[in-house]
């Protein structure tokens, strides 16, 4: 059985509280105000912002949910989706645990 999003949004805080203070993470957390289909997680590391869609290994982002990244990203943001495995490439850490 595939873990739930929410444990994969749990291992990317923990693996975020490894690298305080250079990087910040923030959950985003719907409400009516939001735009729909932004990234679950936002912040910076180094300087730099970046966004995060949580997936589970058996999940794509939706085409709006796509769309949504690419805005970041053109506007200089690091932009990436999946896992654990997947957002310590897109900011580049170091993947052995600490």
């Amino acid at each position: 059985m595939p873990a739930r999003e929410s444990s994969v949004i749990a291992a990317i805080r923990r693996e975020a509280k490894k690298h305080q203070p250079r990087l910040v993470l923030r959950k985003k957390h719907g409400t009516a105000f939001g735009y729909a289909a932004d990234p679950d997680l936002y912040g910076v590391y180094e300087g730099r912002s970046w966004v995060f869609e949580a997936k589970r290994e058996d999940e794509k982002p939706s085409a709006l949910q796509l769309v949504r990244l690419q805005e970041w990203a053109a506007a200089g943001a690091l932009a990436g989706w999946g896992g654990l495995k997947q957002f310590r490439e897109m900011l580049g850490l170091d993947c052995t645990d600490k």
